[in-house]
């Protein structure tokens, strides 16, 4: 199985174009916001996660799950394909 993360550290909006959903059982896809990213109101993928840090240090509360530094540094190495956006 291939697995992408996708780094989200721009307030631009996504769509489906930019960022696919799992559609193939051979790739998995998950999203870290960051940064500016972290207010996202809707991102179209299975797995969304917040870097807790920076949610915090912007006071914004997150409906997705929080990861640390150390998290995102482990799917970071753990993952095929990264994409900043």
């Amino acid at each position: 199985m291939r697995h992408v993360l996708y780094l989200v550290k721009s307030p631009v909006p996504l769509s489906e174009a930019l960022l696919p959903v799992d559609r193939s059982a051979d790739q998995q896809v998950a999203v870290i916001l960051l940064q500016d990213g972290v207010p996202q109101p809707h991102i179209p993928a299975k797995q969304v996660y917040v870097l807790e840090d920076d949610a915090a240090s912007r006071g914004i509360p997150s409906n997705y799950p929080s990861v640390s530094y150390a998290d995102m540094l482990r799917m970071i190495f753990e993952a095929d394909s990264v994409i900043a956006l």
